[in-house]
C-alpha cells in the first residue's frame, strides 16, 4: 500500500476517475483504485445491491489467494471479486475497468492477474499512465528493480512529474545504488510539491548514507516539522545527530523513536491478537467500492453510485473518502442537506483527515455559511499546520466572503511559504488585489505565470494587473 501522505486532490474536485486517465494525477488518486459495481455481500449483514442474484459464480482468481481464511472474510473477498468480473462484462472496452480489476487481484496478491489486466488496460489506451505506473509497482515488490524503472519512466512520459510516481522512481533508484540520479529525482519533485513528506525522508536517507550528516538532519527534520509521530523522521535523526557527533540530540531523538516504536509494536500485538483480517479487508473493500461509484458517476448511473457510497461508509466508517465522493454527488442533485450530513459525518469519523475537514470548509463556504466554514478550515490547518493547502483554503475563503482580508493575505502568504506553487502564488495575487495592493499582486501574479506560463487565467490577470485594472 503506498504510504505516500500527498494530499490526493484539491478539496472540491469532483472525483478523480471523471477525469481523462491521460490527465488524471497518479499520485492525487489513492492506489486503491475501485471496482465498478456493488454485490451481495455474504458476511452476515444485510443484501446492499443484489447484481449476481441468480448467476452462477465465475471462476476467480483471487480466492485462490485466501484458502482457509474466515468464512466472512473468504464471503468478502469473492463476492468483491465477482464485481471485478462485472464490470469486465458491462464495459470490457474500457481501460479503467482493466484497472480497477488489476488493482483488486494487486491487493490479494495475485501479481500475475493484476499486471496482466494492466497490460489490457495499455493495449486500449496507450496513453493510461497510471497503469504504466502500477506494473512498475509490482516489478518493484517482486525485486526487478531495473524493469520498475523502466515502467515508472514510462508513466512519467504521459504523466510528466506525477509526485508518486518520482517517488517510487527515487525509491527503486536507491535500490539499485544510483544514488545521484535518485538524489536529482527527489530534488525535482521537491521543486514542483515542497511538502513532499516521502522525499524529505529519501533524501535524508540517502545523505546518511554518503555521510553527508547535516544534510540529513535538515530533511529529517522537516519530516518531523511535517509529521510530527512518524518514526522514521526520529530515527534519521538519530543517526544524522551521531554522525555529527551531536551525542545528546541524537539521545533525545532516540527517546522519541522508541516511544513511538513501543506504540507501533502495540498496536500490531493488539491485531495479531484479533486473528482476523476482518477490518482490513473491509477497508480494502470499502475503498474498492468508493472508487467504483466513480465508475459508475462516469456513466451517470447515479442510482448505483449512491448504493456503492452508502455500502462504503457501513463497511469502514474510517475510510473518508467515501464521504466526500457521496457528498459530491448530493450536491450535484440538489441535495444539499444530504451533502452536509455526509461530510458531518466524515469529519466526525476521521478527526485527523485534511481532505475531508477542507471538503467540509469549501462546501459550507459555498453555501453562505462563512462562520462554519472557517471552523473547518481552522481545524484543517491545526491538522496540518506544515501544509499549504488548510491556510490557502481559508484566504480563498475569505477572499470570496470579502472579509477579513488582512487575515487573508497573511493566510495566503503563509501557503506560498509551505508550498510555493503557482495556484497559490495567484490566490495572493488575488487576496493583494483586492485589498488594494497592487505592485504585490503584480508581483505574486507574475510569479504564477512564471510556474505555469499556459495556464490562460494566470496569463489573463497578468495583463490586467500590469494595466492596472481589475478582473
Amino acid at each position: 500500500m503506498e504510504k505516500s501522505r500527498e494530499i490526493s486532490q484539491e478539496a472540491g474536485d469532483g472525483p478523480a476517475t471523471l477525469r481523462k486517465p491521460e490527465r488524471a494525477a497518479v499520485g492525487r488518486r489513492r492506489l486503491l483504485v475501485g471496482l465498478a459495481a456493488l454485490v451481495a455481500l455474504a458476511v452476515g449483514i444485510r443484501v446492499a445491491v443484489p447484481f449476481f442474484l441468480g448467476r452462477s459464480r465465475p471462476e476467480i482468481p483471487a480466492v485462490d489467494v485466501v484458502p482457509g481464511a474466515e468464512p466472512e472474510i473468504a464471503a468478502l473477498a469473492h463476492e468483491a471479486a465477482e464485481v471485478v468480473e462485472g464490470l469486465i462484462e458491462r464495459r470490457p472496452e474500457q481501460a479503467d475497468s482493466w484497472d480497477v480489476r488489476g488493482s483488486f487481484y494487486y491487493e490479494f496478491h495475485n501479481l500475475d492477474e493484476a499486471v496482466k489486466c494492466w497490460k489490457r488496460c495499455l493495449e486500449l489506451d496507450p496513453g493510461f499512465a497510471e497503469a504504466y505506473y502500477r506494473i512498475g509497482v509490482a516489478a518493484r515488490d517482486r525485486g526487478r528493480f531495473k524493469e520498475a524503472v523502466d515502467w515508472f519512466r514510462k508513466a512519467l512520459e504521459h504523466a510528466p512529474g506525477e509526485p508518486q510516481v518520482m517517488v517510487h522512481l527515487a525509491q527503486t533508484l536507491m535500490d539499485l545504488g544510483a544514488m545521484e540520479e535518485a538524489t536529482g529525482v527527489l530534488e525535482e519533485n521537491l521543486a514542483a510539491y515542497p511538502r513532499s513528506l516521502p522525499s524529505f525522508l529519501l533524501l535524508g536517507e540517502i545523505y546518511v548514507q554518503s555521510k553527508q550528516f547535516d544534510k540529513a538532519k535538515k530533511n529529517f527534520e522537516t519530516a518531523r516539522q511535517m509529521w510530527p509521530d512518524d518514526s522514521t523522521a526520529y530515527y534519521g535523526l538519530v543517526r544524522a545527530c551521531a554522525g555529527l557527533g551531536e551525542t545528546a540530540e541524537s539521545d533525545r531523538y532516540r527517546k522519541k523513536f522508541e516511544e513511538l516504536k513501543v506504540r507501533v509494536e502495540k498496536a500490531h500485538r493488539e491485531f495479531l491478537k484479533s486473528r482476523s483480517d476482518a477490518p482490513r479487508v473491509e477497508k480494502i473493500v470499502s475503498e474498492v467500492y468508493t472508487a467504483a461509484s466513480k465508475a459508475y458517476l462516469a456513466q451517470a448511473d447515479t442510482e448505483t453510485a449512491e448504493k456503492l457510497l452508502l455500502r462504503a461508509v457501513e463497511l469502514c466508517p474510517s475510510q473518508p473518502e467515501c464521504y466526500q465522493v457521496l457528498a459530491w454527488l448530493y450536491e450535484r442533485q440538489g441535495r444539499l442537506e444530504e451533502a452536509q450530513d455526509a461530510l458531518l459525518r466524515g469529519s466526525r469519523a476521521n478527526p485527523a483527515d485534511l481532505g475531508v475537514h477542507l471538503r467540509l470548509g469549501v462546501f459550507l463556504a459555498e453555501q453562505g455559511e462563512f462562520d462554519a466554514a472557517e471552523k473547518a478550515l481552522q481545524e484543517a490547518i491545526q491538522l496540518m499546520p506544515y501544509q499549504g493547502g488548510g491556510y490557502a483554503a481559508l484566504a480563498r475563503l475569505h477572499l470570496t466572503s470579502d472579509r477579513k482580508l488582512p487575515e487573508a493575505k497573511e493566510l495566503a502568504a503563509r501557503a506560498v511559504e509551505l508550498e510555493p506553487l503557482a495556484k497559490n502564488y495567484f490566490l495572493l495575487g488575488l487576496v493583494c488585489q483586492k485589498a488594494g495592493d497592487r505592485a504585490a499582486a503584480r508581483a505574486a501574479i507574475e510569479k504564477a505565470v512564471a510556474l505555469d506560463p499556459e495556464n490562460l487565467e494566470y496569463r489573463r490577470a497578468c495583463e490586467l494587473v500590469r494595466r492596472g485594472k481589475a478582473e
